[in-house]
């Protein structure tokens, strides 16, 4: 099904800090007195480190200081609280049921929120579960809204999440933590030393019940939430300049109905699900000194059993997965006096195994060169192009992509910025989008399109200012179509313009 004519204008103006809140981290040698900073250092946006007020894009930065201080749960829940971002789940804090992934979204683009853990995307099956990261590992999250396909690729036509993991040194201490509730309950220990960071936890969620607006919003009346995780995470500083990160969470979630919803023949029965699940996220990143080179190599990997336990004859659902990925990323900084270029090559291949129901299984290879170049044309104004080339062998059909993306930056004053920021991105099909019942009908495109953004930015003292707009014009969105009235099925299908 193909619906035409279809536009979407988007208009936001965000984020005010006008409280005294500490947004940053950042010590200067120059003034022992100045411990933090609403201006911290970013790495993630222009794929080197500028400050806040020199980043010419809509950003967010959460801090570990800030998650001390909000008390949050995870990584979703700070995410969450954050201006200009919407999420989903399915459970407390984000919680997954299966593949019905919590998720976050930037600007209302379903699906097209890049994850990321030190610059390892986490994104599979294009949804971008937050629930694995170990929330005692964080350093900083770095919130970059608006296209970044040029310097990411797919998947970020909304914008960009970097968790950025602790990094060990410093005095050699241990961390016990708890929570006690009658929903709730966890424990866990840290060990934070000059060479090494290991965490464990484990987790208790009861369910919550009537999680559906029962009986307004829905004639089934779910609970969800109930079950148990198990997490560890390591971080290794193996050299001054090489890092390592394994990040590993398994356990299970529930969810089930407490009155007669489910009609099997012409008996109803009550919903009772299980999903087990089990991911890993681990990479080995090189942060050169002297030479200008990053580089990472990662891997992800997530599985889950589903198992239906109202069936008449009990027993593992067909959505069970398993899904990973392959990545490498190296990239060259070159200082040109004032100005800079960064060049770069990255390497994406995703495996997919029983998913799909005519492929049990499939995989898609990206490569990609991308470049961006900064000229600074004075003290006040610099302007900088970014590029990139992408080829992806793809199970249906291969596509090539190019990316372009203008970026201005103008100081109005120390405190005051004003950015302009136009970015092109695209995101792939998921696979099982193209396979099975309710699948679209023949070879599904990319969805593509333009971001143009403009905002400024004031930073001072203990508060900050920030304004953007932004139009978004996209084609191609992947959606699902109304009930087929013979049927009563829904089927995938892709909009012309959103």
């Amino acid at each position: 099904m193909l619906k035409k004519n279809l536009s979407k204008s988007a208009l936001v103006v965000a984020l005010l800090t006008t409280t005294v809140i500490w947004r940053g981290t950042t010590a200067y040698a120059e003034d022992p007195n100045q411990a933090f900073t609403l201006d911290p250092m970013i790495v993630t946006a222009q794929r080197t480190e500028t400050r806040d007020l020199d980043t010419p894009a809509t950003t967010n930065i959460i801090t570990e200081q800030n998650i001390k201080e909000a008390g949050y749960k995870n990584v979703f829940d700070a995410i969450e609280h954050q201006v200009g971002l919407t999420s989903t789940g399915y459970g407390d804090a984000g919680q997954d049921f299966g593949f019905s992934s919590g998720r976050t979204v930037i600007r209302g683009y379903d699906r097209g929120t890049l994850v990321m853990v030190d610059g390892i995307p986490m994104n599979l099956k294009n949804y971008n579960s937050l629930d694995g990261i170990p929330i005692d590992m964080v350093q900083q999250i770095e919130i970059i809204k608006g296209a970044a396909g040029t310097l990411y690729g797919s998947e970020a036509m909304g914008g960009v999440v970097n968790v950025i993991t602790k990094r060990p040194g410093g005095k050699t201490q241990v961390k016990v933590k708890g929570t006690v509730g009658n929903y709730y309950k966890d424990y866990g220990v840290t060990y934070a030393g000059e060479k090494l960071i290991v965490t464990a936890s484990k987790e208790y969620s009861n369910k919550l019940t009537h999680s559906n607006a029962y009986p307004e919003g829905s004639s089934t009346d779910w609970w969800v939430g109930k079950g148990q995780k198990n997490r560890a995470g390591i971080s290794a500083a193996l050299t001054d300049e090489i890092g390592f990160t394994f990040i590993y969470q398994d356990g299970n979630i529930t969810r089930g109905s407490n009155n007669d919803a489910k009609k099997v023949g012409s008996v109803y029965k009550k919903y009772n699900y299980r999903y087990d699940d089990k991911r890993i996220t681990t990479g080995l990143t090189y942060n050169g000194k002297y030479n200008g080179i990053k580089a990472l190599v990662g891997y992800n990997y997530r599985r889950t059993e589903g198992y239906d336990f109202a069936a008449a004859t009990p027993g593992p659902v067909s959505s069970s997965a398993d899904l990973s990925s392959y990545i490498g990323d190296v990239q060259k900084t070159w200082n040109l006096g004032k100005n800079t270029l960064i060049t770069g090559y990255s390497l994406r291949r995703e495996n997919y195994e029983n998913l799909v129901t005519k492929a049990n299984k499939a995989h898609r290879t990206s490569n990609a060169i991308y470049l961006s170049y900064n000229n600074v044309f004075s003290d006040k104004f610099s302007a900088t192009l970014g590029l990139r080339g992408e080829i992806i062998d793809d199970p249906v059909k291969s596509e090539n992509i190019l990316n372009p993306q203008f970026q201005t930056l103008y100081k109005i004053n120390d405190t005051t910025s004003w950015y302009i920021n136009i970015g092109k991105a695209f995101q792939m099909p998921t696979v099982d989008s193209y396979y099975g019942k309710k699948a679209a009908a023949g070879t599904l495109k990319p969805e593509e399109g333009w971001t143009y953004e403009t905002g400024i930015k004031k930073i001072y003292d203990n508060k900050s200012i920030k304004l953007a707009v932004f139009h978004m014009d996209f084609e191609n969105k992947i959606g699902w179509s109304d009930k087929d009235p013979g049927t009563g099925e829904q089927v995938r299908h892709q909009q012309r313009r959103l």
